[in-house]
């Protein structure tokens, strides 16, 4: 029992002494989708990916060589883009014209990870894998009409009070960094899922969840 404690404690003591402290911003797009479940009808095969902009600020700590605990804010746009095709005659010619409807909800996410990376000189290959809680800000539909001009209807707000505004999601990843005097720039990717669905009360035959992807670059800084 002793013998365990006086190891334990040495380990601990050598994380302690290694332990280093970093922070950093990124940037990046992130490719959103809703999963669907249920009575999908008309919306099945007529949803595409909403590409929004992200960024968000993090620090990190380096328990050991290539192993670290991350974590930050982040501000995104989830959603996705709904396409419905019709025709009108005008003059008994028949004329195209598209709606699309963006499904765009504002999240302030805190995510958690661990990060295992690889030194390779100035290069630094790298996984991640964690959790996170996202809570929405803001959710409105953007309705567009395609037809001989594009024009952008109202905004449709959303109550948050009508769907699952606060969700808890996983998330793993990969990525390259690159040292520099000051500190690193990288590029990563990274798959997100919804562990828990929307629930919205405007579309009780439907079970939604935010999944996709993101790719962004940052700058990390060591203290």
């Amino acid at each position: 029992m002793k013998k365990t404690f006086l190891i334990t404690f040495l380990m601990g003591l050598c994380g302690w002494a290694y332990a280093q402290f970093s922070a950093g911003i990124h940037s990046g797009l992130a490719f959103s989708n809703i999963e669907m479940k249920g009575n999908l009808g008309t919306l099945q095969n007529a949803t595409d990916a909403l590409v929004s902009p992200q960024v968000g600020a993090f620090a990190q700590y380096e328990w050991s060589p290539g192993i670290a605990l991350r974590s930050g804010i982040q501000y995104v746009q989830r959603g996705l883009t709904i396409h419905e095709r019709t025709h009108l005659n005008v003059f008994d010619i028949p004329m195209p014209v598209g709606i699309s409807t963006d499904l765009r909800i504002k999240y302030l996410e805190i995510p958690l990870e661990v990060v295992y990376r690889r030194n390779f000189g100035h290069f630094a290959p790298y996984v991640t894998a964690g959790a996170g809680v996202a809570q929405a800000l803001d959710a409105r539909l953007q309705p567009r009409v395609t037809a001989l001009l594009d024009f952008n209807l109202p905004d449709v707000n959303i109550n948050l009070e009508d769907f699952n505004s606060t969700t808890v999601f996983g998330k793993a990843g990969m990525g390259i960094s690159y040292q520099t005097a000051g500190g690193s720039l990288f590029i990563e990717g990274t798959y997100r899922h919804d562990f828990e669905t929307l629930k919205p009360n405007f579309l009780v035959d439907l079970d939604l969840k935010n999944k996709g992807f993101s790719v962004g670059i940052g700058y990390v800084m060591s203290f």
